[in-house]
């Protein structure tokens, strides 16, 4: 039997955002800035919370794979989690700018970017749902290469 799908791109975002990655993303993003906010800044514990945050949300990102094996191709189901780390990544390199800068302008940007790239970047799956499978493509393409360098530049001290 199948029923077809009338939701609006928006529903399919929303529910999306509040059933799978909303739902799991905010909860690790404020206990990293809770965790971090009034400490003085030490960059390695953030980066072992962060690389055990990476490995539970893959965990998490696994065993939904094996349980919606039927409604995902493998190719999906390896993609989704990749999006998942590049995030998690880049929520890193976020907080840490937070942490590290002194003009309230500039640390104002950051704190603000840090909490609202989730809704921007959960659009990404979205994308792919509704068959716009070459923009998902590109922008995934481009928020790895984002995430990865910023993370690598920022752990090697590059970014100043």
């Amino acid at each position: 039997v199948y029923f077809s799908l009338n939701w609006s791109p928006l529903g399919v975002y929303v529910f999306s955002f509040f059933n799978k990655d909303g739902f799991i993303i905010y909860p690790l993003i404020v206990l990293l800035f809770f965790a971090f906010r009034k400490k003085s800044y030490n960059g390695i514990p953030l980066r072992e919370l962060t690389a055990w945050f990476c490995g539970y949300y893959f965990m998490f990102a696994l065993s939904e794979s094996i349980v919606m094996r039927g409604a995902m191709i493998p190719y999906d189901a390896i993609l989704n989690p990749l999006l998942r780390l590049f995030q998690l990544l880049l929520f890193s390199v976020l907080l840490v700018r937070y942490l590290h800068e002194t003009r309230p302008n500039f640390k104002l940007f950051y704190i603000l970017t840090y909490f609202l790239l989730p809704w921007i970047l959960n659009f990404l799956p979205t994308l792919n749902l509704l068959n716009y499978s070459f923009l998902f493509y590109i922008l995934f393409l481009l928020t790895g290469a984002a995430s990865l360098s910023l993370y690598l530049m920022e752990s090697r001290g590059n970014i100043s």
